[in-house]
């Protein structure tokens, strides 16, 4: 996600992979992050949070979620996946 949204291209001592990096941009584009590839509205709300991708699209989709439900999500993430 940092890589897409820089203006700048990387310099990579070694380039990644390409089937690594087509699987990283159909896993930005599953979650919403990239579209037609461009960020969305979603990806803007996503590099808020210094996380993975993946917690961070679900940190996102928490933030419309009532305090008990957060506070479900946040326990589920603390204790199940991390």
């Amino acid at each position: 996600l940092s890589v897409k949204s820089s203006s700048i291209s990387p310099h990579w001592f070694e380039n990644p992979p390409v089937e690594k990096w087509k699987q990283a941009e159909t896993l930005l584009e599953r979650m919403g992050a990239i579209e037609d590839g461009k960020l969305t509205k979603i990806a803007e709300n996503m590099r808020r949070y210094p996380v993975d991708a993946r917690l961070a699209r679900a940190l996102v989709e928490g933030e419309c979620l009532n305090r008990n439900e957060k506070e479900k999500l946040l326990n589920y993430i603390a204790w199940d996946i991390e």
